[in-house]
């Protein structure tokens, strides 16, 4: 396993109230030990660590199907299958999207906030090589082969900033 000392000092910054916010929206958790020194939230029911699909009834899936309840009740709207490609910018603003569904245009605009959850950017190597690690052809892909950075490439180009993406480098430890 690699510890990172910035990944731990963001996750220790910005983790505890993420999950205390899932835990109020029903999620239910119970400690992982990830090494003899650090142990971490696990969303429950635990996925058994075999081959397959058998996601569903999950941890993650029972995640997503809960904060999708808690997102309706507040009056949000979920919308599966739109592409969102551009933020809509005005005086400094994200008012909201231009999108795409079956190929059409489409323009989403919001009072209160746009929220960016687009799967991270594990399949666009050229990013990974950028921000995670220096040989990114040699990593094995786990995650979602649809996560190519949309919504970091968005929020860049309409001008937020990055924090806390530097590469692996040689102040990284192995621990065994």
């Amino acid at each position: 396993m690699l510890f990172r000392s910035d990944l731990s000092v963001a996750l220790s910054k910005h983790g505890g109230p993420f999950i205390r916010w899932l835990q109020e929206k029903g999620v239910k958790f119970m400690q992982s030990q990830s090494s003899k020194k650090h142990s971490a939230p696990i969303a429950i029911p635990v996925r058994r660590l075999v081959g397959g699909l058998d996601w569903k009834g999950r941890g993650p899936d029972v995640l997503m199907r809960q904060v999708t309840q808690a997102l309706v009740a507040a009056g949000g709207e979920l919308m599966l299958g739109v592409e969102a490609t551009r933020l809509v910018m005005r005086e400094g603003r994200c008012i909201g999207v231009e999108a795409q569904r079956d190929g059409r245009p489409l323009v989403l605009e919001c009072s209160q906030a746009v929220i960016l959850a687009d799967g991270g950017f594990q399949a666009n190597l050229e990013l990974v090589g950028r921000h995670i690690a220096p040989s990114p052809a040699n990593l094995i892909q786990r995650g979602a082969a649809t996560g190519n950075g949309a919504g970091l490439r968005m929020a860049v180009e309409a001008g937020a900033a990055t924090t806390e993406m530097g590469s692996l480098d040689r102040k990284s430890t192995r621990l065994n």
